[in-house]
């Protein structure tokens, strides 16, 4: 939240190139063991690990995650292994509802209104902690309605503009509010141990390699909210090649 705050790759050069020169204290180590497309899964990861932190989740809830994008399946894959007793996922992309449900997850079915689901499914109660990583105004319209009373709402996902929300029924429900900008180094660091460990099987998570001069058409699918949840940039053909065929190792 540093108003100084500067991301490589974003804020300053540092992204898709054959090489990159960047501090040696903005490195995190990981092991070398680690197959390289997980261990690339270590920036959204560790925005999730950030986000279910926030939650101040203790073990037992019930949860609510709206979109089943890159943040939103590994939301749900932290929250899992960070002790939540259900977890329902709402997105209305059925690739990645098809994504979600592979990897174990329950998900709202296609045509159906998520605060109505979760509601049946809680005896009326609502989620405990709900996760917005959609950041879509309809969604934020629900994000009250869906939570249980003195439940947490978690804006993971970044409006691109003032969004309505229901204050109201936030106050007579003392339902508590919390933004997630990034994530710490500690959590980039939580992110790279839960991958060395393996404990989420990363693996499962469909992800999509495109070489350094086919950067336009990675971009084009990594926004057609298909079942590729994770698009990557590979610097070299001989990486290219190398990435693509441990996915496809991974994929049997």
């Amino acid at each position: 939240m540093c108003r100084n705050l500067g991301l490589y790759g974003i804020d300053r050069p540092g992204s898709l190139a054959e090489y990159v020169a960047l501090p040696a204290a903005s490195l995190v180590a990981i092991g070398s063991q680690v197959p390289v497309l997980q261990a690339a899964l270590a920036e959204p990861l560790a925005v999730a690990v950030h986000a279910v932190s926030q939650a101040g989740m203790t073990g037992g809830e019930t949860v609510l995650i709206f979109g089943a994008g890159p943040i939103g399946v590994l939301t749900a894959l932290v929250a899992r292994s960070t002790g939540a007793a259900r977890i329902l996922v709402s997105e209305p992309s059925a690739d990645r509802s098809a994504v979600a449900e592979s990897l174990g997850f329950q998900t709202v079915p296609a045509g159906q209104d998520p605060v109505q689901v979760i509601r049946e499914a809680t005896d009326d109660e609502g989620a405990d902690i709900v996760f917005d990583t959609a950041a879509h105004p309809a969604v934020a319209a629900q994000l009250s309605a869906a939570t249980a009373v003195q439940g947490t709402i978690v804006l993971v996902g970044i409006y691109k503009a003032p969004a309505a929300l229901d204050l109201q029924g936030i106050a007579f429900a003392e339902q508590r509010l919390v933004g997630v900008r990034v994530y710490t180094r500690a959590d980039v660091e939580r992110a790279v141990a839960l991958i060395e460990s393996d404990e989420l099987d990363l693996g499962r998570v469909p992800v999509r390699v495109f070489a350094l001069e086919d950067t336009t058409a990675a971009f084009e699918l990594a926004t057609a909210a298909s079942g590729v949840l994770k698009v990557l940039v590979s610097p070299s053909a001989e990486a290219t090649e190398a990435a693509e065929a441990a996915a496809v190792e991974g994929v049997r």
